[in-house]
């Protein structure tokens, strides 16, 4: 949430398995919720530069925002389950004219099922891998029962794992 009350929540997260399907055939985007004003419906959030924003073919699930003191930019990360991987996509948010600007895709091997990311500064964050393996027939089981997962940073171009639980 930002600081003047605003909130940022991601829409159009589908599960892999077809047990877990329980989504709706929601376009992937960015809203707004003004938790100043909450009886206004969430807004959503334009989006430039970024292919396929605000299709079904965009999986957005876990945010992290860091706001650069020194610059006074808003920087959006997100993790986006393409079909073919998963990635983080990296925003700059313009608050006054409510849109986002695609700024980079971050990618890597050790993405592999992506849950979340919390942001530490404008090219560095913390991302976590909710089960080692992507797109698993047992994934349900997986998540339920097994403690499989880890956590990445991402810094200087390279993601590294901090936390690997097997």
């Amino acid at each position: 949430m930002l600081p003047n009350g605003l909130a940022l929540i991601t829409s159009g997260l589908k599960f892999p398995s077809p047990a877990l399907q329980h989504s709706l055939e929601t376009p992937g985007q960015l809203y707004t919720f003004d938790f100043k004003n909450p009886q206004n419906n969430a807004k959503p959030v334009p989006c430039k530069n970024m292919p396929g924003y605000g299709t079904n073919k965009t999986v957005f699930h876990g945010l992290g925002i860091f706001q650069d003191a020194d610059s006074g930019l808003t920087y959006v990360f997100v993790v986006h389950h393409r079909e073919d991987q998963d990635t983080v996509e990296k925003f700059q948010y313009n608050l006054k004219k409510n849109e986002m600007k695609h700024l980079e895709t971050y990618t890597s091997p050790i993405f592999r099922s992506l849950n979340d990311v919390v942001a530490l500064g404008p090219d560095t964050f913390y991302a976590t891998n909710i089960v080692h393996y992507r797109h698993s027939e047992i994934l349900g089981f997986l998540i339920q029962e097994l403690r499989l997962g880890s956590v990445v940073n991402y810094h200087n171009g390279e993601a590294k794992y901090v936390c690997l639980i097997l």
